[in-house]
C-alpha cells in the first residue's frame, strides 16, 4: 500500500506504508503544497497547488536519474502554470500587506483532460485544458454577470460529484456554491448559507445520499 503526502517543505512524497519508507519525492514547488488531486482514471497522474501561486502536473512514471541523500527518487513536474490566481483587483490588503496568491484547491475533472483551480485571493474558479496550459479555458465566480469588482473572499476547497456534472466551491464568505459544469458561464445554480467557513482548513465534499448532500470535513 502506498500513500501521497503534501506539506510545508514544498514537496509531495510517495510512501510505502508497510515499510514506512519514502520512495519518491516530487520537487518543483517554491511554497507549501496546499492541495493535490489524483487523475480520475490514471493513478500515476497528480495535480497539485501551492502557496507559491502555481499548480503543477506530475507523472509518477517519469522518474529522474538523480536521487536524494536518503536514496529517494526525485520526480519533476511535467508542466504547470505560475501565478494562476493573481487578482488585479486586490494588489494589497487593508494593512498594506501583499495579498496571498496561494492556490488553495485543485481538482482533476471527470472529463480526464481538465483541471479546476481556486485560490485565496478571490472567489474565481478557473478551468484549464491540460493539453494546452497557456491560458485558462474558462472561468466563473458567484456573480459572473456583475460589472462590479468580484468578491475578495477566497475558496477553501473544490469538490465534484461522481457524475462530473456538479462542482461545489466552499467560499470564505460562509457560503457553498454549486456549479453545473455544463453551464459555468451562468455562475452557480445554487448557494448554501448558514455554515461557518473561517479557515482554509475547512474542506467540503459532495456525497451521494438519495440526491446529494454536502459533507463538511475540518
Amino acid at each position: 500500500m502506498q500513500i501521497l503526502t503534501a506539506s510545508g517543505d514544498q514537496t509531495i512524497k510517495l510512501w510505502d506504508v508497510q515499510e514506512q519508507k519514502c520512495l519518491e519525492v516530487l520537487i518543483g514547488h517554491m511554497g507549501s503544497v496546499k492541495s493535490m488531486c489524483p487523475h480520475p482514471t490514471n493513478a500515476d497522474i497528480i495535480v497539485s497547488g501551492s502557496r507559491d501561486g502555481s499548480f503543477r502536473i506530475w507523472d509518477l512514471r517519469c522518474k529522474s536519474t538523480a536521487k536524494s541523500r536518503r536514496r529517494e527518487v526525485n520526480i519533476c513536474s511535467m508542466g504547470g502554470v505560475n501565478g494562476a490566481h493573481v487578482s488585479s483587483q486586490a494588489r494589497r490588503t487593508r494593512r498594506g500587506k501583499a495579498v496571498s496568491m496561494s492556490i488553495t484547491s485543485v481538482l482533476c475533472l471527470k472529463d480526464q483532460v481538465s483541471v479546476a483551480t481556486a485560490g485565496a485571493v478571490d472567489s474565481v474558479l478557473k478551468f484549464w485544458d491540460t493539453r494546452n496550459l497557456k491560458n485558462s479555458v474558462t472561468q466563473t465566480c458567484p456573480c459572473p454577470q456583475s460589472t462590479e469588482k468580484q468578491s475578495l473572499h477566497g475558496i477553501s476547497s473544490l469538490s465534484q460529484d461522481e457524475s462530473g456534472l456538479f462542482l461545489s466551491a466552499s467560499c470564505m464568505d460562509n457560503r457553498i456554491y454549486l456549479y453545473n459544469t455544463l453551464q459555468l458561464e451562468k455562475g452557480p445554480g445554487k448557494s448554501f448559507s448558514g455554515c461557518r467557513i473561517e479557515s482554509f482548513f475547512v474542506k467540503v465534499r459532495i456525497a451521494l445520499v438519495q440526491i446529494f448532500c454536502i459533507q463538511f470535513l475540518s
